[in-house]
């Protein structure tokens, strides 16, 4: 039996293993530059756990507490590093797929990306609407993908994102669809699940 994992390295294009590796992430962990004499340290990397989600380009989408160490190092150098790890479930790790992005981190206002993320993790739904809570994103510049022995891969951004220039209609009805097709039409949804992702029915 393969894994999600598996089945990532086993596509063609190295932007599309990576932006799938992105898209199914539920977490991240986030590389960050602590300017010196933050927490009474010295210029250090710090890295940290964080939920992530992405916009509908693939770009990654954080939501951030201002209290938190990383927060402070991205308001005083907004580059970061995230790394995507697709290899849970395999016997050897080294054997999956991972992505690295590398890219500046800004916060933004948008509801829409806001209702996005928290639909990714309801649990966030609890406080995002605190005043030290904000939602960021990455401007992804370049990626390295390892996709397993051999299959290793620096990306530019061009190849890692959608070109979703023409589709903003579509991206603002996303949270519509999204609930009309869950309340109405459950054994379409069944069917999809059993005939594009190979899951028996039922699963």
């Amino acid at each position: 039996m393969t894994t999600d994992s598996q089945e990532l390295a086993a596509q063609a294009a190295p932007g599309g293993v990576a932006r799938a590796v992105l898209r199914r992430a539920t977490t991240a962990s986030l590389a960050t530059s602590m300017a010196e004499g933050a927490d009474g340290s010295p210029d250090w990397p710090y890295a940290s756990l964080v939920l992530s989600a992405t916009d509908h380009a693939g770009r990654p989408l954080l939501l951030l507490s201002d209290l938190a160490v990383h927060t402070r190092a991205l308001k005083a150098d907004n580059r970061a590093a995230l790394l995507f790890d697709a290899t849970a479930g395999l016997e050897d790790p080294l054997t999956g797929a991972r992505a690295t992005v590398l890219g500046r981190v800004e916060a933004i206002e948008d509801d829409t990306l806001l209702a996005r993320f928290v639909a990714r993790h309801p649990g966030a739904a609890g406080y995002a609407g605190f005043g030290d809570f904000k939602l960021y994103r990455m401007m992804p510049e370049r990626a390295h993908l390892v996709a397993g022995f051999g299959r290793i891969s620096w990306i530019e951004a061009a190849a890692l994102l959608f070109d979703t220039t023409k589709h903003s209609a579509l991206a603002e009805a996303e949270a519509g669809i999204v609930e009309h097709m869950n309340a109405d039409h459950c054994d379409a949804l069944e069917a999809y699940a059993a005939g594009l992702l190979s899951l028996g029915r039922g699963a």
